[in-house]
């Protein structure tokens, strides 16, 4: 049955192997039968809307039926192991299929899989429960108990699916990302670029800090921009920024990559990168040259872009006083889109991007003000937009009266700079 099966793995026969299943008496099959047609499966089929096809079917409907009827109803160590549990679910992680009533399953018998199961096996199932969105608390905080265990023998690639579970699901554990951190020199020599890109891109966004860690992976800067993709590189100068961990060596070695990444990168990953060479504040020769670069491309960043994308890219410039017309213009175009469509985020960062970058398009600062709903906006964007208003010179438009009545709200909490740009407003404006 395995030989069968395994052929049809090889030559990607969805169909057959299948047809194999719903044909056969199911008591033909057992739990390594199970896990390798869901291993085919996964392996096969590669686009959401194929997957969409097969989980449509009735074909695979009884197959996880009687999955998930097994590790519900049999005793776990009578049917499944660990080992098979991973890789279905790590299968249906692929796939992009969730069910309900199989991953309940796998909540259920948490403990087993825990205790039992090796660093690739409990990465494999967080991976795939992360992958369909089922946030089960209990599960995560039971794969964390062995957090130890898990950071000495996992491999990096391991512990970097695992580490992206728990900051895709927004799960806390500080047990187990300290437990990681105090493996940073065997990761960072042992892992690829992708497994340092996920592993920091995971501590950033879990908001843990390590700097050893950070440090280690500094130290694969050679090898990370000779091998790591755009997106790779992406990941990691977010991650960076996003720990306000400053690293003028990496930084200046992504930034002579400046042709590949303007060139192959996507919006995003571009967008990611100058956000977070502005945010850091490195500036040099090499970093000047990337964001020329970069300004270059503005027929496909306007084309391909998403509006945030093009707002954290005129923030960057702006940020970074790098002068780029045509690519500022380009956006400008946009403002009907980007009024429209954009948060109260969106408009003041794009208000301060072109205030700070000198260009005073008054069309623009009317259009903000006739979006209105600044009844919702907060200190940040009350406070930043009413600068950007005093930078280009529009302080004669209505929509400042209506900003000012807003920062005199009660409600309204002002501290800091803030609290000083409030207050110069009222001694010479209002």
């Amino acid at each position: 049955m395995n030989n069968r099966i395994t052929n049809m793995k090889r030559s990607g026969d969805v169909t057959g192997v299948l047809n194999l299943f719903t044909q056969l008496p199911s008591l033909k099959f057992n739990e390594i039968h199970l896990a390798n047609i869901f291993g085919t499966l996964a392996k096969t089929i590669q686009t959401p809307a194929d997957s969409n096809r097969l989980q449509s079917g009735p074909k695979f409907s009884e197959l996880l039926s009687t999955t998930t009827t097994h590790l519900v109803n049999t005793p776990t160590s009578d049917f499944f192991t660990t080992r098979q549990l991973s890789s279905i679910t790590h299968s249906l992680g692929k796939l992009g299929i969730y069910d309900q009533s199989y991953f309940n399953g796998i909540e259920s018998v948490r403990d087993m899989l825990s205790m039992n199961g090796n660093s690739q096996a409990l990465a494999n199932i967080a991976w795939g429960c992360a992958r369909v969105q089922f946030r089960s608390e209990p599960l995560f905080a039971s794969i964390a108990t062995q957090s130890a265990r898990v950071a000495q023998h996992g491999k990096p690639q391991e512990l970097s699916n695992l580490l992206w579970a728990f900051a895709k699901l927004d799960i806390k554990s500080k047990v187990l990302f300290e437990s990681v951190a105090n493996q940073y020199h065997r990761v960072a020599k042992q892992g690829n670029v992708q497994d340092l890109s996920i592993i920091v891109w995971s501590f950033a966004t879990s908001e843990v800090e390590s700097d050893q860690l950070f440090k280690a992976v500094e130290g694969e800067r050679g090898r990370i921009v000779d091998q790591g993709s755009v997106h790779c590189l992406s990941n990691i100068c977010w991650a960076f920024a996003k720990n306000a961990h400053r690293s003028p060596s990496l930084f200046e070695a992504v930034a002579r990559q400046a042709e590949r990444i303007a060139s192959e990168g996507k919006i995003q990953e571009i967008s990611n990168i100058v956000l977070a060479f502005a945010k850091s504040e490195h500036k040099s020769v090499a970093s000047e040259e990337m964001f020329g670069q970069i300004a270059r491309q503005h027929v496909r960043i306007v084309r391909e872009g998403k509006i945030k994308e093009w707002i954290n890219i005129l923030w960057s410039f702006a940020h970074a006083q790098v002068k780029a017309g045509e690519l500022f213009d380009a956006i400008l175009a946009q403002k009907v889109r980007i009024i429209r469509e954009g948060n109260v985020q969106d408009l003041s960062q794009i208000l301060h991007a072109y205030s700070n970058s000198g260009i005073f398009d008054r069309d623009l600062f009317e259009e903000v003000g006739r979006r209105g709903g600044v009844e919702k906006w907060s200190e940040q964007h009350v406070a930043n937009t009413l600068r950007s208003y005093a930078i280009a010179g529009f302080l004669d438009m209505p929509f400042v009266q209506t900003l000012w009545q807003r920062a005199l709200d009660p409600e309204m909490k002002f501290t800091g700079e803030r609290a000083r740009l409030l207050d110069w407003f009222n001694k010479n404006t209002y």
